[in-house]
């Protein structure tokens, strides 16, 4: 399955987040969890793309951050992944799965974006990712283009 989902160019979007806030739902829920774990994890190895997904409010799962940051962590602390794959997991492979990458999901010549100003280098430690944790400068200039 994941061969020739990675053969079509088909992006996984595994919604670990939404699996996760549920696990404590019923007496299935954690072994659904487990199960998106296992198979987020094994699409990953054979080199699916995967979409970072919430379906999920912060205010709801009473989080102080977008659940977009939950859910790159749980990527990488649940899913194996490296944290730079689950950064483009937000960014350019989310762009990809709406068909909009020519216009954003990278930093680009002549492309919009977003860019967040962090302390610490998200790279190395996905909760760097978090503005909470590494008290970082948010930059919106979604509306600008980059041109040289």
């Amino acid at each position: 399955m994941f061969e020739s989902m990675k053969m079509n160019n088909t992006i996984l979007d595994a919604k670990m987040t939404v699996f996760e806030l549920r696990k404590d739902a019923s007496k299935n829920s954690p072994k659904m969890y487990q199960h998106t774990q296992v198979l987020t994890k094994a699409a990953y190895n054979a080199g699916v793309k995967i979409a970072a997904g919430t379906d999920a409010f912060s205010d709801a799962a009473k989080k102080p951050y977008p659940m977009i940051q939950y859910e790159m962590q749980l990527l990488v602390n649940d899913a194996g992944m490296k944290p730079i794959d689950a950064i483009q997991s937000a960014t350019l492979i989310n762009a990809e799965a709406m068909g909009i990458e020519k216009e954003v999901g990278s930093i680009e010549l002549g492309k919009k974006a977003n860019l967040v100003i962090l302390e610490k280098d998200p790279t190395k430690d996905i909760e760097n990712a978090s503005p909470f944790v590494a008290n970082a400068l948010l930059v919106g200039i979604s509306s600008l283009k980059y041109s040289r």
